[in-house]
């Protein structure tokens, strides 16, 4: 699994939700998504580009040892929760 998109229906990315997807390059998270648990992406060491929507209002530690990250994408701003 390299890219994601998120589809509408989902509104919340647990805690650890895509914790060590190695091959993971790309994800795209819509408007429909209001909170991001911790280290959600955590580990996700390909991961390049990621495309965050208007939803959100809360998100966690979730870019944890993501080295390869070149381009974030944030619709809005939100609130850290640790």
């Amino acid at each position: 699994m390299t890219n994601i998109t998120i589809p509408d229906s989902v509104t919340t990315i647990g805690n650890n939700a895509f914790n060590n997807c190695h091959s993971l390059q790309s994800i795209t998270i819509p408007d429909s998504v209001t909170h991001i648990g911790n280290l959600a992406f955590n580990n996700c060491t390909s991961l390049e580009s990621v495309t965050i929507g208007s939803g959100l209002t809360a998100i966690g530690q979730f870019f944890y040892n993501c080295y390869n990250l070149k381009n974030v994408t944030i619709s809005q701003c939100f609130m850290y929760i640790s």
